[in-house]
């Protein structure tokens, strides 16, 4: 079974939240937090997929992610590399990467975290 843990990170002051930081109500529509008062929409809240990339880093939605070149996507040269951002499937059930041409299922042996859409949004432009 899969572990169910969150990350969150606060939009308003740019900065991760540590878990034990918040704590949200059983209708998702309070945000009590020790920093003081958050407004939801300050908040965003990352599921983790309960896979690690390559190096054991933990895998969570809006991680951006680097397949080497030995990773064989379909229809792309495999001595080429993808970047993707993490994000759910729900229709599906399941977490993918996605980049502007591609959805890829996530091959935990091909695959290193590069970074997050919230502090390095240059990664996937």
């Amino acid at each position: 079974m899969r572990e169910i843990k969150f990350r969150a990170w606060n939009k308003k002051d740019k900065c991760w939240l540590n878990p034990r930081q918040i704590m949200i109500n059983l209708f998702g529509d309070r945000i009590i937090s020790t920093l003081g008062d958050l407004d939801k929409e300050d908040l965003k809240l990352m599921q983790f997929t309960g896979l690690k990339d390559k190096n054991g880093k933990e895998i969570y939605e809006g991680d951006i992610l680097e397949a080497d070149s030995s990773y064989h996507v379909w229809g792309r040269p495999k001595d080429n590399s993808f970047i993707g951002i993490v994000e759910f499937q729900s229709k599906k059930g399941y977490f993918c990467s996605f980049n502007k041409t591609t959805r890829n299922d996530i091959d935990e042996v091909h695959i290193k975290v590069i970074g997050n859409i919230y502090e390095n949004p240059e990664l996937v432009k």
